[in-house]
């Protein structure tokens, strides 16, 4: 079986880094964030949300955090935010972002020719729905493929083993029968 990480491997942002994407939705902002904060406001918003992800990371205690644990925490630190307003954001800048890798395209169709589905596998904050939504729309999810997402899980991602775990015992799958396919080694 073969599984294949998400981001930066099936699909890229047009982005140098990602921490360009809450600049941009800082420039959706741009009245508010600087009637409020002032000079400055792009880099003090983008780098609250960056520390934002961060402190929300560090409260999971090993799972990726959710987008709205992440928007709590930049909340706390910009209290005149709408969350669901700046999430809603954020989440049309990603998708406006996402390139698919046509040699990734390829691969996954052979995988799928091959054991009949795909596995996706992803350390991201965004929402599950989200990430299948924007898989399928660029080709590559189709009806018996799987996704894992890790901020769905507590405590559970691909940097600590746990999410691979799971995707192993809920496929029934062993260890030397799973072939991952992603941009880190």
């Amino acid at each position: 079986m073969w599984s294949f990480d998400v981001y930066d491997t099936c699909l890229t942002r047009n982005y140098v880094q990602p921490k360009d994407v809450f600049r941009e939705v800082a420039l959706q902002y741009s009245t508010e964030l600087e009637q409020h904060l002032g000079e400055g406001w792009v880099e003090i918003f983008t780098d609250t949300r960056y520390q934002a992800q961060h402190l929300a990371s560090a409260n999971k205690k090993g799972g990726e955090p959710r987008l709205i644990e992440i928007y709590k925490q930049v909340k706390k630190a910009l209290p005149f935010i709408h969350e669901k307003d700046y999430i809603a954001c954020e989440l049309a800048v990603e998708w406006a972002s996402l390139c698919p890798s046509i040699q990734m395209i390829y691969l996954t169709k052979t995988a799928r020719k091959k054991h009949g589905k795909v596995i996706f596998i992803s350390d991201m904050y965004l929402p599950h729905k989200f990430i299948k939504d924007a898989l399928t729309h660029h080709g590559f999810f189709q009806n018996n493929d799987v996704l894992y997402v890790s901020s769905t899980y507590n405590d559970e991602s691909k940097s600590n083993g746990r999410l691979f775990k799971r995707v192993l015992r809920d496929l029934k799958i062993h260890p030397s029968k799973l072939t991952h396919h992603g941009d880190d080694a």
